[in-house]
C-alpha cells in the first residue's frame, strides 16, 4: 500500500507520495523504500503522474511503461488533463506484447486475490466463533455484504462475460476450491462464486489493482485538474480500466485536497473524526435508538402491537429517517468547523506552501503506522512535485539511486532531452489535433 496526495488552487498542484512497497510471496513479505511513486508525464509540458497499488501492469513495471510513453511522447501535448488522460489509456491498451497466455496469469492474479481476502476473513471470524454453524453463518453475511458493497454499474455486458466463463470458468472452480473448500460450506462457495464473477463484470476492484492518477494543466487550462483511473490489467481480450475521479479548480471551486490510497489521517484532519471511528459511532446509535424504541413498545405498548412485524419495522424506519436528519446536521457542522476553513486557506497558499502541506499529510500517516500496531504499509523518503503553469513540472523532494557527482552525463543526456523534446522532437503539440493523429480541419 501507499499514501499519496494532490493538493491544488488557481496557481499550482502538489504531488507528494511515499516510498514504500511491500513485496508478497508464499513464504512470507519484504518491504523496501526505494520505490518510485511519481513521475513527469512530460519533460516540457506541466503534467505529472502517480501511481500506487499494484507496482506493475501485466507484469511491466509502471515506471518502465511511464518513461517510454514520455520519451515517445515527446514534445506532444493536450488541450487538456482529461485529454492527457485519454491519451496515456489509448497507450496502454498498445503497450506491450500480451498474448493468452498473459492474459490468463492476470485472471488468475486478480481472481485470486479475492478468495485470499475471504480466507483470511474466514479464520479471523472462526476464531471469534469457535461454533462451526454459527461461524458460517457469519461468513455468508460477510460474504452478502462484500457484494452488496461493489460498484453495481456493469462493466462487461453479458455476451462477454459469458464467454469469460466458458475461457477461465475452470480456473475460477479451482481456485474456490483451494481456498475455501476447508470450510464444507456449499452455500459459500456458491456465494464466494457470485463475489468473484461481480467483482469482474462490475465497475468495482480487486484487491489487485493499480491506481493511476494524472494532474497539471492542458494547453487550454488555466487552473488546474486531475484525473483518477483504476485498473485490473486485462481480464480476457479486454483491459479494464475506469475513470474514477476527475478534479477541477475553477474561480468558484478554487482549491482542493485529493487523498489516494491509504487516506484515513487525512480524513482525520480534514473532518476532525476518523471515519473508521465515525462510521462505528453511527451504527452503534442507530442500533441503541432501536432497541430502546423496541424496548419501550414491549414494556408500554398495546399487546396486538408487541408482536406486530410491520410495527416493528415501522420503528427501525423512523429511526433511520431520525438519523439521516442527524446525519446532515452533523455533516454541516464539520463542513463548516473543520473542512472548509482548511479547503478555503489552501486556496490562498503561494505554490511554494502547497508542496509542505502535502509532505506533511504523508509524513502524518506514515508516523501514524509506524507508532501503531498496524503493519507499516506507508514510510520511508516521500517525493514532492509541484506543478504550475509557466515553471512545468518541478521536483521539491525527490530521492536518488546514485550520487549525482558520480554521473555527471545523467545531467547532460536530461539537458538535451528537455531542448530537444525527447525522441519525437519534430511533435511540437498536439492543440489542433484530435487523439487519432490527423490533423484538425483548417478555418473552422
Amino acid at each position: 500500500m501507499t499514501a499519496e496526495i494532490a493538493i491544488m488552487n488557481k496557481s499550482a498542484v502538489a504531488l507528494a507520495a511515499d516510498s514504500k512497497v511491500t513485496i508478497g510471496s508464499v513464504l512470507g513479505g519484504k518491504t523496501f523504500d526505494t520505490v518510485d511513486k511519481v513521475f513527469m508525464l512530460s519533460k516540457i509540458h506541466p503534467a505529472g503522474l502517480m501511481v500506487f497499488g499494484n507496482a506493475e501492469f501485466m507484469r511491466y513495471p509502471w515506471e518502465t511503461i511511464v518513461k517510454i510513453y514520455r520519451s515517445q511522447n515527446g514534445a506532444r501535448s493536450y488541450k487538456s488533463i482529461h485529454l492527457w488522460g485519454n491519451d496515456f489509456v489509448s497507450y496502454l491498451s498498445r503497450f506491450g506484447e500480451i498474448d493468452a497466455n498473459e492474459r490468463e496469469q492476470n485472471v488468475f492474479s486478480v481472481i485470486s486475490s479475492a478468495p485470499a481476502d475471504l480466507r483470511r476473513k474466514v479464520w479471523a471470524i472462526r476464531r471469534q466463533i469457535p461454533n462451526p454453524t454459527e461461524s458460517n453463518l457469519r461468513i455468508r453475511e460477510h460474504t452478502e455484504s462484500l457484494i452488496n458493497n461493489l460498484d453495481q454499474t456493469a462493466f462487461f455486458n453479458s455476451a462477454y462475460m459469458k464467454r469469460f466463463k466458458a475461457t477461465y470458468g475452470s480456473i475460477i472452480d479451482g481456485i474456490i476450491k483451494e481456498d475455501l473448500g476447508f470450510v464444507n460450506d456449499n452455500t459459500l462457495n456458491s456465494l464466494a462464486m457470485d463475489y468473484i464473477y461481480k467483482l469482474i463484470s462490475l465497475s468495482s476492484f480487486s484487491s489487485f489493482s493499480s491506481g493511476i492518477v494524472i494532474a497539471g494543466f492542458g494547453d487550454d487550462d488555466i487552473f488546474p485538474s486531475l484525473v483518477y483511473y483504476e485498473t485490473d490489467g486485462y481480464l480476457g481480450i479486454k483491459n479494464k480500466i475506469k475513470l474514477v475521479t476527475e478534479a477541477t479548480v475553477t474561480r468558484d471551486n478554487a482549491s482542493c485536497i485529493v487523498p489516494f490510497a491509504q487516506h484515513e489521517m487525512v480524513e482525520r484532519f480534514m473532518d476532525g473524526i476518523d471515519p473508521e471511528y465515525a462510521a462505528f459511532l453511527r451504527a452503534r446509535v442507530l442500533k441503541s435508538m432501536t432497541e430502546n424504541c423496541i424496548g419501550v413498545l414491549d414494556k408500554y405498548g398495546a399487546e396486538e402491537h408487541k408482536t406486530s412485524s410491520k410495527v416493528r419495522e415501522s420503528i427501525r424506519i423512523a429511526v433511520e429517517k431520525s438519523l439521516s436528519s442527524h446525519d446532515d446536521e452533523c455533516e454541516r457542522f464539520q463542513r463548516r468547523r473543520y473542512s472548509s476553513p482548511i479547503v478555503s486557506m489552501v486556496s490562498l497558499l503561494p505554490k511554494d506552501e502547497l508542496p509542505n502541506l502535502a509532505e506533511s499529510l504523508v509524513a502524518l500517516t506514515s508516523l501514524k503506522r509506524h507508532v501503531s500496531h498496524d503493519e507499516e504499509t506507508v514510510g520511508g523518503p516521500i517525493d514532492v512535485a509541484l506543478i504550475s503553469k509557466n515553471d512545468s513540472f518541478i521536483w521539491i523532494k525527490r530521492k536518488h539511486y546514485f550520487r549525482a557527482e558520480l554521473n555527471p552525463h545523467f545531467g547532460a543526456k536530461l539537458k538535451r532531452d528537455i531542448e530537444h523534446g525527447g525522441e519525437n522532437a519534430n511533435v511540437k503539440s498536439n492543440r489542433s489535433r484530435p487523439l487519432g493523429g490527423k490533423e484538425a480541419p483548417k478555418g473552422g
